[in-house]
């Protein structure tokens, strides 16, 4: 790589330690905040909820008849008989009274009446409480949680590890973006080492080239020297004959 094209060793960011105690104590401040804004919309909420439950009662029963079943309870809860049902236990009452004394019997018997139901008042209660119950389930609606509203410390613990560790990956990506080459330098360095990586495979074609002219010629001089050689025994293999028949020639003529 070119001079200036490479990058530096980048810097690993500290990791920041949570306080618990901090959170917890911030999550409890928070809440104390906010409590008095919730508090007025959970207000809010539970009377809009409770009118429409009342009028889908009122529409269901009659408008009257929400007012009429809790008087009702509260005679009864007070372990009295209601005061619909003494009229019609006195108004019978009057009459059986009547026809009795129309032949011959005794006086008015409301008294009797009212134990004829076979009840206590300690009856009465306990049915009215058992009634009042089933009625309130019936006519209340459901009420808003003000603690729904309110952070808990495992949520804030929560939050405060999330962002610590995209906090801690941003660090991270901007050190290795900061220790990161020039772009401009970088990509001089990858020209230089292109043209030089080009220059390279040139010089070892043409280093490739010279090597085999040379062993080329090599090759043909050594043919060349050994084929002179090759005359040079046979021209002085057949002088040498030559003057040994010349040499024999000369003898015989001696003899003579």
């Amino acid at each position: 790589m070119a001079l200036g094209s490479y990058g530096k060793k980048p810097t690993v960011p500290e990791l920041t330690p949570i306080d618990v105690d901090a959170t917890q104590q911030a999550t409890v401040a928070g809440n104390q905040a906010s409590f008095a804004d919730i508090a007025k919309l959970a207000a809010g909420v539970n009377t809009f909820n409770q009118d429409q439950l009342s009028a889908l009662i009122d529409r269901v029963l009659g408008v009257g008849a929400r007012q009429q079943i809790q008087e009702n309870l509260a005679s009864q809860l007070r372990g009295e008989i209601p005061l619909d049902v003494r009229n019609a236990i006195y108004r019978g009452g009057a009459e059986r009274s009547t026809a009795t004394n129309a032949f011959g019997g005794g006086g008015f018997t409301r008294n009797i009446e009212a134990r004829d139901l076979g009840l206590t008042s300690l009856d009465i209660t306990n049915k009215a409480l058992s009634s009042a119950e089933g009625w309130l389930n019936t006519s209340r609606s459901p009420t808003f949680d003000v603690t729904s509203m309110f952070f808990s410390p495992q949520q804030r613990l929560g939050f405060q590890q999330q962002q610590q560790v995209a906090q801690y990956q941003n660090d991270l990506t901007k050190a290795g973006v900061a220790a990161a080459p020039d772009p401009n330098m970088a990509a001089l360095g990858q020209a230089f080492d292109s043209s030089f990586n080009s220059l390279e495979t040139v010089g070892g074609l043409l280093g490739g080239a010279a090597s085999s002219y040379g062993m080329q010629r090599g090759l043909s001089s050594g043919a060349a020297a050994g084929a002179s050689g090759g005359l040079a025994s046979s021209y002085a293999a057949d002088y040498g004959g030559e003057m040994a028949a010349g040499g024999a020639a000369a003898g015989s003529s001696g003899s003579y």
